[in-house]
């Protein structure tokens, strides 16, 4: 069977659970070619997405299978997202954790544009919403980098400073 961009997913829903990873794996790039690469995603338009707003993706009354593969990708992708963003978080020292102890809580999504707003310098949060899922991701790598050299350089200091 040949899928297109308007074949409905009810077509292929019976038979989707004989298909082999590498037809898995090509309808869901396909869906992507259509609709729009993950890390192409905006943070307003992945935030939406996360709390199931899939408007970006047209009328989902009858999706076609592009659609429901869309979905499913961004659905693994989120948590893929979350997991990376993980791994780009220094865990605080102690110091830092006592003197956080009493700051308000922030969501992940505030975390987040508070973030972009700061590091690219924006005038808003409005504009923090437009940075792409990819540029956040290397953004925080950039971060990340900064704050773990931040850290090795004061520890080489402060042996340099007992050493005297």
């Amino acid at each position: 069977m040949r899928v297109t961009e308007q074949t409905k997913y009810t077509d292929i829903a019976d038979i989707e659970k004989y298909f082999k990873p590498d037809t898995v794996d090509a309808l869901t790039a396909a869906a992507e070619r259509c609709h729009g690469a993950m890390y192409d995603l905006t943070f307003s338009e992945f935030w939406d997405c996360a709390g199931g707003n899939y408007d970006r993706l047209g009328d989902l009354t009858d999706p076609t299978v592009l659609q429901v593969y869309w979905i499913k990708r961004f659905k693994a992708f989120f948590d893929e997202f979350a997991e990376s963003l993980k791994k780009l978080q220094l865990p605080p020292t102690a110091d830092e954790k006592r003197a956080g102890d009493n700051l308000l809580q922030v969501s992940w999504a505030e975390g987040i544009l508070v973030f972009l707003q700061q590091w690219f310098k924006l005038p808003s949060y409005k504009a923090a919403e437009q940075i792409t899922i990819g540029e956040i991701l290397i953004a925080k790598r950039a971060q990340y980098n900064q704050d773990k050299y931040r850290r090795a350089l004061s520890k080489i200091q402060m042996e340099k400073l007992h050493k005297k």
